[in-house]
């Protein structure tokens, strides 16, 4: 917990990543100059991973070529949040998170997790673990949190923060009721005149005594 480890004296500026989306770009007709060179501009999405680059060349004639090509994206420090699609107002959850360091040298900091009211931006939990680790490796956090039946929907955020470094993400985070609803139907068939009656009793939940 925070209190177990002291935060840098110094930290880097956050830089948070949001843009998550999977395609970096689609450019489904490009032309050539005349000497058959091509140039792409595009701006990579702020996941770090491995991007595939694929393209299919054709001239005139319709004979055509395949190009395959990586690009990998990453930073020095990494945070990669493991988030659950929603939570229940009645779990005990872990939300884990793996810190990645690639900067070739010994790193240390703080790992926080903070929950946001989407509609008003204020900070409803947060909770902070140290971290210390040798280059090239990685390291497992997590954090504990209980929602309540007050809990909607939040913004998830971990970031990971040191001297000269920092990293993190945010997705949203909903929190669902312990109880659903559920539609009971019974089927009535009333096939010549008269009177049915119907007992509507097996329509309604069984109550303990």
């Amino acid at each position: 917990e925070k209190e177990m480890g002291q935060q840098p004296k110094k930290e880097a500026t956050l830089q948070l990543r949001e843009n998550l989306q999977e395609t970096a770009f689609f450019y489904p007709s490009l032309a050539t100059d005349a000497e058959g060179n091509i140039s792409l501009h595009f701006t990579l999405p702020e996941s770090v991973t491995t991007w595939n680059f694929f393209g299919l060349a054709h001239d005139s004639q319709m004979r055509y070529a395949i190009l395959e090509d990586e690009v990998v994206a990453k930073k020095k420090v990494m945070v990669q949040p493991n988030l659950p699609r929603f939570l229940r107002s009645a779990d005990k959850a872990t939300i884990s998170a793996m810190i990645v360091n690639t900067s070739g040298a010994p790193i240390e900091g703080v790992a926080r997790l903070e929950l946001i009211n989407p509609e008003t931006d204020a900070v409803v939990f947060s909770q902070e673990k140290p971290f210390c680790m040798e280059q090239d490796q990685s390291q497992a956090v997590s954090f504990n949190y209980q929602p309540t039946e007050q809990d909607k929907l939040y913004i998830c955020r971990i970031t990971a923060t040191g001297k000269d470094f920092s990293d993190g993400e945010q997705h949203y985070l909903p929190i669902l009721p312990n109880k659903e609803m559920v539609t009971n139907t019974y089927a009535i068939s009333q096939i010549e005149p008269g009177t049915l009656e119907i007992d509507l009793n097996r329509l309604f939940a069984v109550k303990d005594n």
